[in-house]
């Protein structure tokens, strides 16, 4: 060990430290607006609790030249980490999802979600936990979490080129028919 353990930076964590959760729920609603295309209208949430917040203690109380060690709250003992499960998050959305089967050729998938992602601090350590910027304010940091994205669209869709055996523009010739067909245009947007 060490000569002094008032030197040594160490990581400590709450002896009260509580498992961290998560609770999920959501209601959607889907209706068929023909015999081919669904929509799909949805709300998720979760709430994240007793989440890790970490962060550097025993750091000097207020800013200044010279030795941190006169503002620091115990002098002699080194800076340290410290650990506790006070950290909450909380996520909302609405999902909407319109869906075509695929008929006549042709299927398509648009979906678009407008959500809202905040937490205490989405840091470094992610789900082990995070450091605050000041640890001593630490419900100060609620905010956006790292990772929020309130507008995400993708669509999708799959068209059958009319060609090949089955196709309007068969040739008439099988061998020449399979090699131009059957044939699929996709996109990803």
């Amino acid at each position: 060990p060490a000569a002094d353990p008032f030197g040594n930076n160490t990581w400590y964590y709450d002896p009260k430290l509580e498992i961290p959760y998560s609770q999920q729920y959501n209601v959607s609603l889907q209706t068929e607006l023909d015999e081919n295309t669904v929509l799909d209208v949805a709300y998720v949430g979760s709430h994240g609790i007793h989440l890790r917040v970490g962060g550097m203690y025993n750091t000097a109380l207020t800013p200044g030249p010279g030795d941190i060690a006169p503002r620091k709250l115990h002098p002699h003992a080194a800076t340290a980490f410290f650990d506790r499960s006070w950290g909450t998050s909380r996520y909302n959305s609405f999902q909407f999802q319109l869906k075509r089967r695929h008929s006549a050729g042709f299927s398509y998938l648009v979906s678009y979600t407008f959500s809202d992602s905040k937490d205490i601090c989405s840091g470094w350590f992610n789900e082990d936990g995070c450091n605050p910027q000041d640890p001593y304010a630490w419900k100060d940091n609620w905010g956006y979490s790292a990772f929020n994205m309130p507008h995400v669209l993708t669509t999708s869709w799959v068209y059958e080129l009319p060609t090949g055996p089955s196709g309007k523009w068969s040739t008439g010739n099988k061998a020449l028919d399979h090699v131009l067909g059957p044939w699929q245009v996709n996109g990803i947007l």
